[in-house]
């Protein structure tokens, strides 16, 4: 369940973390003057961490070293983050040199897709990040259009949450928009001892 862990009304088996590592951990305070909902001290209430890469690639070794001194007993993983490339719903798009990449998105850490996007595309432009959540109306669209028209792009790119939101008002306007695919992979010891925790949860 996505941020069900802070819920004290929401009967859990497990409870897994995922931490940007991009994060400083000096830099991590509750609402309103950051982003946690729970003290970093919550932690001792989690089952495992995952910490997952963020846009600079740093950051985990720095974590790792924090949580192991600050919580003996919580399990720490580490994911790896990988990019499958530009999809139509279940359809892959394949670039080719003349085409002219351009992105927008609406999500909370901007950077990530970004840095993902100028991985896969040197030389694309990123138009403009929205707030997570963001719910486009048409003039936000029509702006996005106008200024890829702008900067030449044929080929407009959108995290896979975004293109769920717009895609209608780009098939309507007969305008190229594909969605980045990314994943992540856990090394098989998190997947050996998730199956042992669900198993000890329905014993």
């Amino acid at each position: 369940m996505d941020d069900g862990f802070q819920r004290l009304s929401v009967s859990k088996d497990i409870s897994l973390i995922c931490i940007n590592t991009d994060k400083k951990i000096e830099d991590n305070f509750c609402l309103p003057l950051g982003e946690l909902r729970e003290p970093l001290s919550a932690l001792r209430h989690a089952d495992a961490v995952v910490l997952t890469p963020g846009a600079n690639g740093g950051g985990a070794d720095v974590w790792r070293t924090f949580l192991e001194k600050a919580f003996p007993n919580l399990k720490i993983f580490q994911a790896e983050h990988k990019v499958q490339g530009l999809f139509y719903e279940q359809m892959e798009k394949k670039i080719d040199l003349h085409d002219r990449i351009v992105s927008f998105c609406g999500i909370a850490s901007p950077q990530r897709f970004t840095s993902a996007v100028q991985q896969l595309f040197p030389g694309s432009q990123h138009l403009q990040s929205f707030p997570d959540h963001h719910q486009y109306r048409d003039d936000d669209l029509q702006n996005i259009v106008e200024l890829g028209n702008k900067k030449n792009g044929n080929i407009y790119v959108t995290t896979d949450k975004d293109w769920a939101k717009v895609a209608p008002f780009f098939k309507i306007n007969q305008t190229p928009l594909f969605s980045l695919r990314t994943e992540y992979k856990l090394a098989q010891e998190f997947w050996s001892w998730l199956r042992v925790k669900i198993g000890e949860a329905r014993a």
